[in-house]
């Protein structure tokens, strides 16, 4: 089958964009990333057996050294994205993860006991789509962690003007993008970072 336009077009702008993408989201999303993984590790401890991670989305893998460093020993670490520039990168970090160009789709449904949407839904065109596969992933009891931008709030709304078309431009995000309402669930944890310009939720399945 092939891509449709939309992925062709994101699969384009991340080839274009691998070869600085960690200069420019490594520091600007630092805090965030790495108290993700820290709460993903403390998830994954608590299991007697060994766990299923599946990063959606994983990029250049800025997220598999800390997941690394977190999670059991025993954890599984599986990362999925669409452009082959960006998985170059992410094998480089040799993690001991198992990387594959591929959909969510490709996984069979129930296999994950977390699954990890690191900026992704708020750059990504057909983010209601992604978000269905990536609840569809985890197995009864498992948690859905996002970390992802929205507009900023309260007193720092007066970065959205002067800021927002930065961020949106360097990571070609919709601020906009109503992904958090679209859950329908109370997350059993949240937190927001500068200003609110990012959200990082964790939801657990039933």
């Amino acid at each position: 089958m092939s891509a449709s336009p939309d992925r062709r077009t994101l699969q384009a702008r991340y080839r274009r964009r691998a070869a600085i993408y960690d200069w420019i989201c490594r520091p600007l999303y630092a805090k965030p990333r790495r108290e993700a993984c820290e709460w993903i590790g403390k998830l994954l401890q608590q299991s007697a057996k060994p766990s299923v991670l599946i990063e959606i989305g994983c990029g250049t893998g800025l997220n598999l050294p800390p997941l690394r460093k977190a999670v059991p020993a025993s954890t599984t670490i599986v990362g999925l994205d669409w452009t082959d520039a960006m998985l170059r990168k992410a094998r480089a970090r040799g993690q001991s993860a198992q990387l594959l160009q591929a959909d969510p789709a490709a996984i069979q449904p129930g296999q994950a006991d977390v699954v990890l949407l690191a900026y992704v839904l708020a750059v990504t065109p057909h983010w209601q789509q992604v978000l269905q596969q990536a609840q569809q992933l985890l197995r009864p009891g498992g948690a859905l962690v996002i970390i992802d931008t929205g507009r900023w709030q309260g007193k720092w709304r007066w970065c959205n003007p002067i800021l927002g078309p930065l961020v949106a431009w360097s990571g070609h995000a919709d601020l906009d993008c109503p992904w958090q309402a679209a859950l329908q669930v109370e997350p059993s944890f949240e937190a927001t970072y500068y200003g609110g310009m990012v959200r990082f939720l964790i939801i657990n399945s039933d």
